[in-house]
């Protein structure tokens, strides 16, 4: 296919043949013939590059350490992608690219390039992609194209090779969860998890568990392996829920994402704590688990559907359970689900979402479930990292106005 560049190439060659045609001035004859002789040369060159290559694609995630799960929003992507020559003559001056996209957002395009790729060779190029967006990012077909050496002419050849890799939401380290529980204390009973604080005994060893438990007095004494259980306390088993009948904002500025990454948040910390947790999207409810990669994968593919309330996963929630929830200010539903569970004897804490619609009702659904019994903390657009916070250390709106009564009850003393 002739480029813009080759059209204006042609219509000169044509204008100069006629030029000396009517002249008959023997160096643009030569000019003429130099100019039709780059053209030939471009339009075969171009022509030859393009067949019998082979395209191989590689997704690299960055490194993390063992147990972690990646790519995360917010990493990079190392995008790898060879070249296959199946031919005995070496190939020049090849470019690639690639479209890749994510659900609900535009595509974007990767190129690549190959100076030179010998006979029965290949050649890898090594391209980056920044995960913005949680889910499955899909990579769509590769486009081979040659236009060297001059430009004039262009050929493409399309080779499917299709591939997607998952993203998982942001996360946040956090050393306890100390918002669930944190109005109604700890009342359940406690069982012994793999992890914790307080050490309550000890068991046979098993493949997979960690040197660092080993209790090297009790393995000293019977002359088995064994390691140390821990009590789990507030933390032993946690249902982390979202509403997916709503997706207030656009991008990672949504609720949805919001809502994914303090649910990846607080379920790490669950997790390396000892405690299971379970994670309630629209109408599903997952079993509970202590790995923590399976909680990612499931808040990864979790995407807006407004046929499946929280209502429907949490209805059959017993007292004493533990929930935490990330809701919009504006889901009237979800607000009165969860103060229909405390009521009913569940420790629910519940982070509201605010600062995403123009009619934001933050305060009124703040105030609804504390009286409900609820321990609840707001999250502005922008202030992850303050929620997380309050998250962390337990300190509910409650508790944060009851601390500013004090305070101003101290100085009128004073």
């Amino acid at each position: 296919m002739i480029t813009r560049r080759g059209i204006g190439f042609v219509l000169v060659a044509i204008a100069v043949f006629f030029v000396a045609s009517a002249t008959r001035v023997g160096w643009l004859h030569v000019a003429d013939a130099m100019l039709w002789g780059i053209i030939i040369l471009s339009a075969t060159v171009p022509w030859l590059t393009v067949p019998k290559l082979e395209v191989a694609r590689s997704v690299h995630p960055p490194r993390r350490r063992s147990g972690d799960v990646a790519p995360v929003v917010g990493d990079e992507l190392s995008i790898e992608l060879s070249v296959v020559n199946n031919t005995r003559f070496p190939r020049y001056f090849l470019s690639a690219s690639q479209m890749s996209f994510s659900q609900g957002d535009s595509e974007t395009r990767q190129k690549f390039f190959f100076a030179r790729i010998p006979g029965r060779k290949n050649r890898s190029s090594i391209g980056t992609l920044a995960c913005d967006r949680r889910g499955w990012r899909h990579f769509g077909e590769v486009v081979l194209e040659a236009r060297l050496p001059f430009g004039l002419f262009r050929r493409r050849r399309r080779i499917a090779v299709q591939g997607r890799v998952l993203v998982h939401p942001r996360w946040f380290h956090m050393d306890r969860v100390g918002l669930i529980g944190a109005n109604a204390g700890d009342s359940s009973s406690r069982r012994r998890a793999r992890r914790g604080d307080e050490i309550s005994g000890s068991r046979r060893y098993v493949f997979g568990d960690t040197v660092r438990d080993i209790h090297w007095k009790n393995t000293a004494r019977t002359g088995r392996p064994s390691v140390k259980q821990y009590d789990a306390g507030a933390e032993d088993s946690v249902i982390v829920a979202l509403d997916l009948t709503f997706d207030y904002g656009e991008g990672s500025e949504s609720t949805l994402e919001y809502a994914s990454t303090l649910c990846a948040s607080v379920a790490r910390a669950i997790s390396s704590r000892g405690g299971a947790v379970s994670v309630a999207t629209g109408s599903d409810l997952s079993q509970p688990t202590f790995d923590w990669s399976a909680v990612m994968h499931t808040l990864a593919v979790a995407e807006r559907d407004p046929g499946s309330p929280m209502s429907a996963s949490l209805k059959d929630v017993l007292p004493g359970q533990r929930v935490f929830s990330v809701i919009s200010s504006k889901d009237i539903s979800s607000i009165s689900t969860l103060s229909s569970l405390s009521r009913r004897g569940a420790a629910v804490a519940a982070v509201v979402l605010e600062g995403f619609t123009e009619e934001d009702e933050a305060r009124a659904a703040v105030g609804q479930l504390q009286q409900a019994g609820v321990a609840v903390v707001s999250c502005a657009r922008g202030e992850i990292q303050e929620a997380l916070t309050s998250i962390e250390s337990g300190i509910t709106h409650r508790t944060a106005s009851r601390a500013s009564t004090d305070k101003s009850s101290m100085d009128i003393a004073a």
